[in-house]
C-alpha cells in the first residue's frame, strides 16, 4: 500500500509543478500584453506630435509665403488636374482636385521647370504644394500669356526708394491665436480676416473679400481707423479695421521686398 501512495504523491507534485508554470507563462503573457498595449498607445501618440509639429512648421513656412508673395487665385481647367504636395512632383503624392477648383498660386515668387513642364507654387485647402502650368490659364497670371524667364526677369527688378508703396501688415497668426484662445495652427487653418464694402463708421456693409492673417495688402487710402486695402489672396479690394493690423509697411510693389 505505501508504494501506490507514493507514487500517487509524486503524481500529484508533478502535476502541481506543471500547473504552477502553466499559470506563471499565462500571467507572464498577460504582463507582456498589458506592456505592448502600452507600447503601441506611446507609438501612437509620439506619431500624432510628430505629425502635430509637422504640421506648426507647414503652417509657418505658409506664413512666410503669404507675407512675402503677389497672390493670385486661378481656376484649375482640367478635369484630370493633380495638385502636388510639398516638393514631391510624383502623382502618388498628388491630390487630384479636377476641374474650376480655385487654387492660389505665387507666380512671382517660386516656380520649378522639370523636364518641359512648368509648376508654380500654391496653396488648395490649406495645403502648401505646387500646380502645373496646363491645369490652368496662364493669362490668369499675367492678363498675357508671357513666358516664366520673363516673369522671373520681373521678379528680379532692382528695388528702388521711389517704387516703394504702402502696405497693410495683418497681425500675425500667433497674435490673433492669443487673442482667441486658441493655437496658431487653427488659427491658420480655420480663420481668415474679412474685407467689408464700408468703413466701419458707414456700417461696413456687405463682406466683398478675405485675407491670410499676417499677410501685407497693399494700402489705396485710409479712412479713420479704417484702410482700403486690395486683398493679396482674392484680389478684391475693401475696408479693413486698424484693430486687425499691425501697422503700415512700404514694399516694392514689383519684388515685394521690404523697402529700407
Amino acid at each position: 500500500m505505501k508504494k501506490p501512495l507514493a507514487i500517487l504523491l509524486l503524481l500529484s507534485s508533478f502535476i502541481f509543478g506543471q500547473n504552477t508554470k502553466i499559470d506563471s507563462l499565462k500571467s507572464r503573457v498577460e504582463s507582456l500584453e498589458k506592456e505592448k498595449q502600452n507600447i503601441d498607445v506611446a507609438v501612437e501618440r509620439i506619431k500624432a506630435e510628430i505629425q502635430s509639429l509637422e504640421l506648426e512648421e507647414k503652417k509657418k513656412n505658409l506664413v512666410s509665403l503669404i507675407q512675402d508673395s503677389v497672390s493670385v487665385t486661378v481656376k484649375t481647367t482640367k478635369a484630370y488636374t493633380i495638385f502636388y504636395l510639398g516638393d514631391s512632383f510624383s502623382r502618388k503624392n498628388g491630390l487630384e482636385i479636377g476641374i474650376n477648383e480655385e487654387v492660389t498660386i505665387f507666380p512671382y515668387l517660386s516656380h520649378k521647370t522639370v523636364g518641359n513642364r512648368a509648376f508654380y507654387k500654391g496653396i488648395y485647402d490649406s495645403q502648401l504644394g505646387w500646380l502645373l502650368e496646363s491645369f490652368f490659364d496662364i493669362a490668369d497670371i499675367t492678363g498675357d500669356a508671357i513666358s516664366l524667364e520673363d516673369q522671373n526677369s520681373i521678379k528680379n527688378k532692382n528695388t528702388r526708394p521711389n517704387n516703394c508703396i504702402d502696405f497693410v501688415e495683418l497681425l500675425s497668426a500667433e497674435e490673433v491665436a492669443i487673442e482667441m484662445g486658441k493655437t496658431a495652427s487653427w488659427v491658420l487653418a480655420n480663420w481668415k480676416i474679412n474685407l467689408w464694402e464700408k468703413p466701419s463708421p458707414s456700417g461696413k456693409g456687405r463682406m466683398i473679400g478675405q485675407m491670410y492673417v499676417g499677410s501685407h495688402a497693399k494700402l489705396i487710402r485710409k479712412s479713420g481707423s479704417d484702410y482700403l486695402v486690395v486683398s493679396p489672396l482674392d484680389k478684391s479690394e475693401g475696408w479693413v479695421n486698424k484693430i486687425q493690423t499691425k501697422g503700415i509697411i512700404k514694399k516694392n510693389p514689383v519684388t515685394l521686398e521690404r523697402c529700407r
